[in-house]
Protein backbone atom coordinates (compact mmCIF):
# COMPACT_ATOMS: atom_id res chain seq x y z
CA UNK A 1 0.00 0.00 0.00
CA UNK A 2 1.33 3.54 -0.32
CA UNK A 3 1.45 6.26 1.61
CA UNK A 4 -0.44 9.34 0.80
CA UNK A 5 -0.35 12.86 1.59
CA UNK A 6 -3.13 15.22 0.92
CA UNK A 7 -6.03 17.92 2.18
CA UNK A 8 -8.88 15.08 2.02
CA UNK A 9 -7.23 12.05 3.88
CA UNK A 10 -4.51 12.13 7.10
CA UNK A 11 -1.04 11.10 6.07
CA UNK A 12 -1.58 7.34 5.98
CA UNK A 13 -2.66 4.42 3.90
CA UNK A 14 -4.48 4.73 0.76
CA UNK A 15 -8.32 4.24 0.76
CA UNK A 16 -9.24 0.84 -0.77
CA UNK A 17 -9.91 1.18 -4.69
CA UNK A 18 -13.50 1.91 -5.60
CA UNK A 19 -13.58 -1.76 -6.81
CA UNK A 20 -13.27 -3.01 -3.45
CA UNK A 21 -15.29 -1.06 -0.96
CA UNK A 22 -18.28 -3.45 -1.58
CA UNK A 23 -16.32 -6.35 -1.62
CA UNK A 24 -17.19 -7.70 1.43
CA UNK A 25 -21.09 -7.31 1.44
CA UNK A 26 -20.74 -8.78 -2.05
CA UNK A 27 -19.33 -11.49 -0.28
CA UNK A 28 -21.91 -11.63 2.15
CA UNK A 29 -24.70 -11.67 -0.37
CA UNK A 30 -23.72 -14.12 -2.62
CA UNK A 31 -22.47 -16.35 -0.04
CA UNK A 32 -26.03 -15.96 1.40
CA UNK A 33 -27.49 -16.92 -1.48
CA UNK A 34 -25.08 -19.78 -2.18
CA UNK A 35 -26.15 -21.07 1.59
CA UNK A 36 -29.57 -20.99 0.82
CA UNK A 37 -29.75 -22.83 -2.62
CA UNK A 38 -27.05 -25.61 -2.01
CA UNK A 39 -26.89 -25.83 1.57
CA UNK A 40 -23.60 -24.53 3.70
CA UNK A 41 -21.58 -27.92 3.52
CA UNK A 42 -22.16 -28.26 0.12
CA UNK A 43 -20.97 -24.60 -0.27
CA UNK A 44 -17.05 -23.79 -1.12
CA UNK A 45 -15.01 -20.80 -0.46
CA UNK A 46 -13.94 -20.85 -3.88
CA UNK A 47 -18.20 -21.06 -5.24
CA UNK A 48 -18.58 -18.00 -3.23
CA UNK A 49 -15.21 -16.68 -5.33
CA UNK A 50 -16.46 -17.33 -8.35
CA UNK A 51 -19.95 -16.54 -7.88
CA UNK A 52 -18.93 -12.94 -6.43
CA UNK A 53 -16.24 -12.72 -9.93
CA UNK A 54 -12.80 -12.22 -7.47
CA UNK A 55 -10.18 -14.71 -6.61
CA UNK A 56 -10.47 -16.99 -3.48
CA UNK A 57 -7.36 -15.23 -2.01
CA UNK A 58 -9.94 -12.12 -2.32
CA UNK A 59 -12.52 -13.43 -0.25
CA UNK A 60 -9.75 -14.23 2.85
CA UNK A 61 -8.75 -11.26 2.65
CA UNK A 62 -12.23 -10.20 4.03
CA UNK A 63 -12.97 -13.40 6.15
CA UNK A 64 -10.85 -15.90 7.48
CA UNK A 65 -13.29 -18.99 7.25
CA UNK A 66 -15.97 -20.09 5.96
CA UNK A 67 -17.36 -19.97 9.16
CA UNK A 68 -17.09 -16.54 9.69
CA UNK A 69 -18.74 -15.37 6.67
CA UNK A 70 -21.52 -17.55 7.62
CA UNK A 71 -21.50 -15.73 11.16
CA UNK A 72 -20.95 -12.63 9.70
CA UNK A 73 -24.75 -13.78 7.71
CA UNK A 74 -26.25 -14.65 10.57
CA UNK A 75 -25.32 -11.49 13.13
CA UNK A 76 -26.61 -9.62 9.96
CA UNK A 77 -30.03 -11.74 10.21
CA UNK A 78 -30.28 -11.09 14.06
CA UNK A 79 -29.60 -7.56 13.79
CA UNK A 80 -32.08 -6.65 11.23
CA UNK A 81 -34.60 -8.87 12.83
CA UNK A 82 -34.08 -7.02 16.27
CA UNK A 83 -34.51 -3.76 14.51
CA UNK A 84 -37.47 -5.13 13.08
CA UNK A 85 -38.97 -5.91 16.44
CA UNK A 86 -37.90 -2.51 18.16
CA UNK A 87 -39.55 -0.55 15.28
CA UNK A 88 -42.91 -2.60 15.69
CA UNK A 89 -42.54 -2.11 19.68
CA UNK A 90 -42.03 1.49 19.22
CA UNK A 91 -44.99 2.04 16.91
CA UNK A 92 -47.15 0.22 19.61
CA UNK A 93 -45.68 2.27 22.76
Amino acid sequence: QFLVKNSKQKEGFMARPKAQVHRREDILKIAQKLFRENGYEKTTVDDIAHHTGISKGSVYLEFKTKEDIFYNILEAYIVSQFEKFLGEYLQLV
